[in-house]
C-alpha cells in the first residue's frame, strides 16, 4: 500500500506510478531518469553552484522562478534573489537548477553571453 519512492526512499502516498517505477514527486522521477545535467545544459552553464540558500526571519537568499524547463534532464532556470520579508529585492545571479529530491537541489551558473 505504502511503496517508498525508487529515488529518495520516501514513503509515498498516491505519488507517481510508471515503467519506471514509484515516485514520491516529478523531480524525484526526472532525477531517476537523468542523473545530474545533460549535455545541453553543461555546455550553456559554468560548474559554479548557487551555493545553499537561506532565509532567518525573511530575510536571506532564495531561488525563484521555473523557466525553460530541458526536456531531457528537466532542469530548470532560477534566479537567486536576495529577499526581505520573503519578497524578492536584488537578483544575484541565474542558474540551471534540477532537484535530486524535494528540498533539495544541485546548480550551475548560466553563463555570459558573449
Amino acid at each position: 500500500m505504502f511503496d517508498k519512492c525508487g529515488n529518495c526512499g520516501r514513503r509515498v502516498v498516491g505519488g507517481m506510478k510508471d515503467d519506471l517505477g514509484v515516485f514520491c514527486s516529478k523531480p524525484c522521477r526526472a532525477w531517476f531518469a537523468h542523473p545530474g545535467f545533460c549535455e545541453g545544459c553543461t555546455s550553456v552553464s559554468t560548474e559554479e553552484s548557487s551555493g545553499g540558500t537561506s532565509t532567518f526571519n525573511g530575510i536571506g537568499t532564495k531561488l525563484y522562478g521555473g523557466g525553460q524547463p530541458c526536456s531531457i534532464c528537466g532542469s530548470v532556470i532560477q534566479t537567486k534573489w536576495f529577499c526581505v520579508v520573503f519578497i524578492p529585492v536584488i537578483p544575484i545571479s541565474k542558474y540551471r537548477v534540477k532537484y535530486p529530491a524535494p528540498q533539495r537541489f544541485v546548480s550551475r551558473k548560466l553563463a555570459a553571453r558573449g
